[in-house]
């Protein structure tokens, strides 16, 4: 492990501090003496440092210092001043997806705001209701009730979200200090408005000096560069303008480049969770998304470098100097070698899928349950991480007694597929059963929530429930089991698929050999290949149209699904489970 080091005759571990937390601590690093001359012992107490250290990060980040919670009431200062400024000369519009009801009263509030500062009479009527407002919120945060003001408890998600840091659970033991900055916040916000509909702006000392501090209190922006599909775009405008300037040029060249440039950015945004920006990337992440595509897309590595070539063209062309999108090109030496078996994503090794397991039922909280049950689903499911973030409670189906997960497309509730082959019924695997899956999908309804896992919350920016902050959280355990950064919360969807493939070579080798097979070949031979792509999400090429295999296709993949087993022990998770359902 890189963070074990000797220290004479015994060994260290040597714990980074993030960057966000350094001054909390301290000091950037932790050295602590694990007291063994023995390097095996060394890793493994290393492992139990690296899990409590990061325990520790959470509750340091969801303690908030003064800093930070400067930063998030100037944020939200200044976000709520726009707001009311938009909705005063009538130029805001509803917020995206909300209903119909919702959008109408709005735009009622909208026209009453803008007609209303037309006069002198409808000004007062809204500089007395600014008042009133900073009189109610003045008299909650006297009464120490700052929390029941219910209109500025996403401001806290809305600050991470725009700065993209991790996000822990929202219920810290100083988050009366949060929402009594955030209601103090509000009050001065009305109380400049109360100023602004009167026409009062720049002259005003209580503006001035109000702004310029929450301007100061900002955390300062980092330059991320473009968003990736933006440099995209812009290079495959160019590129096809030049391209059709050559005597041989042809449409269907360009069509497919232009496809698989769209392939590339969807790719990019499901890898990172979110349109990352171009100075973003370094090589490492060059490399891990390089990886993550030919597997989940089951790539040869020359059609891998095909990808790769439209990539790094990209970077290379934005890296120009009348451009300069970027300093250096992070896909440069990506290239895999040609004419080799494809390498496979790394996946756990029975002993790391043992730990694994472990530490996830020791680190269990019901009120994060899907830093749990996501990593669960796809180790036995094979679905993908955002697949898994989307499902509502209504998405877990039974059908001639098989219970299953319905992946569909649903415009309304933002659910989306990556291909149209993704959009399948899978039969939830036995395993998940046994561990309680069911008993916490009634859990979650009679509760009232619609969402599965509430905490995956939809993010505008990204178009997906499942984004870069919920990838943080959950690969902090798997960086526990091993430093290898090729080792995420996806391999497990390489585990899934391996398991089922080692189980139907094995049982191909007996049919072959004469020896009876659990799994009858000789009746799975005709659809079992069309019904692995399905249970995969996987386009396959052709297809039956079979009247048989529709009748029999959720049975089927139910049996192919079972065939994902591993050598683990799972006693301790499922008492864990079992005790909190």
């Amino acid at each position: 492990m890189d963070c074990v080091t000797k220290r004479g005759k015994i060994y260290c571990a040597i714990i980074s501090v993030p960057v966000d937390l350094q001054q909390s601590v301290g000091r950037k690093q932790i050295w602590r003496s694990l007291k063994t001359k023995n390097y095996s012992v060394a890793r493994s107490q290393a492992r139990k440092l690296l899990l409590a250290a990061d325990q520790l990060f959470v509750q340091l980040r969801s303690k908030m210092d003064s800093r930070l919670t400067d930063a998030i009431a100037a944020d939200f200062g200044l976000d709520l001043l726009q707001l009311h400024d938009e909705i005063r000369l009538g130029t805001v519009v509803a917020p995206p997806h909300c209903d119909q009801d919702k959008a109408s009263d709005f735009a009622e509030i909208k026209k009453i705001y803008a007609e209303a500062s037309k006069t002198a009479a409808g000004r007062s009527v809204l500089e007395a209701n600014a008042k009133l407002m900073a009189d109610q919120i003045q008299e909650h945060i006297f009464a120490g009730k700052a929390d029941d003001l219910s209109f500025v408890t996403g401001a806290y998600e809305i600050f991470m979200e725009k700065q993209g840091m991790p996000l822990p659970p929202f219920n810290s033991s100083d988050e009366k200090e949060l929402m009594a900055a955030l209601a103090q916040t509000a009050k001065l916000a009305y109380k400049i408005e109360q100023e602004r509909v009167q026409g009062i702006r720049e002259e005003s000392d209580l503006q001035h000096r109000l702004i310029s501090k929450w301007k100061a209190d900002l955390p300062p922006k980092k330059d991320i560069g473009i968003p990736v599909s933006e440099l995209l775009n812009q290079y495959l405008v160019i590129w096809t303008k030049e391209y059709r300037k050559k005597p041989n040029a042809n449409e269907y060249r360009i069509k497919r480049k232009s496809r698989e440039i769209d392939i590339i950015k969807e790719s990019i945004l499901e890898f990172f969770g979110k349109d990352i920006g171009v100075k973003e990337i370094d090589d490492d992440k060059a490399c891990e998304w390089r990886d993550f595509h030919l597997a989940d897309n089951q790539l040869s590595n020359s059609s891998m470098n095909k990808y790769l070539d439209h990539v790094a063209g990209a970077f290379r062309w934005g890296a120009d100097k009348k451009r300069k999108y970027v300093e250096f090109n992070p896909f440069d030496k990506t290239q895999l070698p040609e004419g080799v078996k494809r390498e496979k994503t790394r996946e756990f090794s029975p002993d790391e899928l043992q730990q694994y397991i472990t530490m996830l039922a020791d680190t269990y909280l019901p009120r994060s349950s899907e830093n749990t049950w996501i990593p669960l689903i796809i180790l036995y499911n094979g679905m993908r991480n955002n697949e898994i973030a989307q499902l509502y409670v209504d998405d877990i189906q039974e059908r001639d007694g098989i219970p299953y997960f319905r992946i569909c497309v649903d415009d309304a509730r933002n659910q989306r597929i990556k291909v149209g082959a993704s959009k399948r019924d899978l039969p939830v695997h036995s395993k998940l059963i046994e561990l309680g899956f069911m008993e916490y999908v009634q859990k979650m309804k009679a509760s009232g929530q619609e969402q599965l896992f509430p905490n995956c919350i939809y993010s505008e920016r990204t178009g997906r429930y499942y984004d870069d902050n919920l990838s943080s959280r959950l690969n902090v355990l798997v960086d526990c089991v091993s430093p290898d950064k090729k080792l995420r919360v996806y391999s497990l969807r390489a585990n899934f698929k391996t398991a089922i493939e080692n189980k139907f070579a094995d049982a191909a080798i007996d049919a072959m050999e004469g020896k009876a097979s659990s799994l009858d070949i000789a009746g799975l031979e005709k659809f079992v290949d069309r019904a692995f792509n399905d249970v995969m999400g996987h386009s396959a090429k052709g297809g039956t149209g079979d009247t048989t295999y529709r009748k029999v296709q959720l049975r089927l993949m139910q049996r192919i699904v079972e065939q994902a087993e591993y050598p683990i022990d799972i006693s301790k998770l499922k008492s864990v489970l079992h005790s909190l359902v």
